[in-house]
């Protein structure tokens, strides 16, 4: 316990320097149309590049960013960096619907000002609002309170996407669901591990599957690691997912060699 505990606070000490040096990066992971195989959209994943301990991945600072008050400069750098990301791509883009998702704290979800904060960076990169997509984790959502729920309807209003993830680990229903100002999705990876060799667990899925659908919202199945996985769920249906068996989150240039030469498809 006393090692964690300096080790946090190692973190904390040395993460507002990581920003303000350039250490952070992000990498992106497509998501892909697993009818047409290609990419449509990809989540944006902060990444710290510790002069001593390597590459570190968000488990392993988000937590404490939350912690000691470094989320929101944390946040507003991953906003900044992607929205511009996306206005460099603009022209190059397989499709003019093609967005990027960017993973939201339920502490930034709270802060008053984010929707007038996207407003700006979007108009500075000339970035058009449905290109961009909010996620909010299914727990965060459920424990947040009227500011998180009045900053997401003038994200929406703004026009920007809004995403439930990891849905399926928490309590909400889909009939809550409908009441929200969400319009994507994404079912936890936790479902479908064992989709492949339980026919029980097919059958569960695919319910979630026909209920997402049902209540008029964009279903997006995470965590698919193999060729099993995937049969199994484009026989339920299924159109959107993500996951290392479709592609792996890289750099931006590795994407966009990779949007250009139709590389995501589900099919050899």
């Amino acid at each position: 316990m006393h090692h964690a505990a300096r080790a946090r606070l190692q973190v904390a000490s040395e993460l507002g320097a990581a920003i303000d040096e350039g250490q952070l990066c992000l990498e992106y992971q497509p998501i892909v149309d697993l009818r047409s195989g290609s990419a449509i959209a990809a989540e944006a994943l902060v990444r710290w590049q510790h002069p001593t301990r390597g590459l570190l991945h968000p488990a392993e600072f988000i937590a404490v960013a939350e912690d000691n008050g470094h989320i929101a400069e944390l946040g507003h750098w991953v906003l900044r960096e992607a929205i511009g990301q996306l206005g460099r791509w603009q022209a190059d883009l397989p499709a003019a619907g093609f967005q990027v998702h960017v993973n939201l704290s339920p502490v930034e979800v709270r802060w008053p000002g984010l929707a007038d904060f996207v407003a700006e960076v979007l108009r500075e990169h000339d970035v058009p609002a449905p290109r961009l997509v909010l996620e909010i984790s299914e727990t965060g959502l459920m424990t947040g309170d009227i500011s998180g729920l009045e900053t997401l309807i003038a994200l929406r209003d703004l026009g920007v996407g809004i995403a439930i993830d990891d849905f399926g680990t928490g309590y909400s229903s889909i009939s809550y669901l409908r009441r929200l100002p969400i319009d994507t999705v994404k079912v936890d990876q936790s479902l479908i591990a064992d989709i492949a060799a339980d026919g029980a667990q097919v059958r569960f899925v695919g319910a979630i599957l026909h209920l997402i659908e049902a209540a008029g919202l964009r279903a997006v199945v995470e965590g698919i690691e193999s060729l099993n996985q995937l049969d199994r769920l484009a026989g339920l249906g299924c159109q959107y997912g993500q996951g290392y068996f479709l592609g792996r989150p890289v750099r931006p240039k590795e994407l966009a060699r990779s949007l250009a030469g139709s590389a995501f498809r589900v099919r050899p």
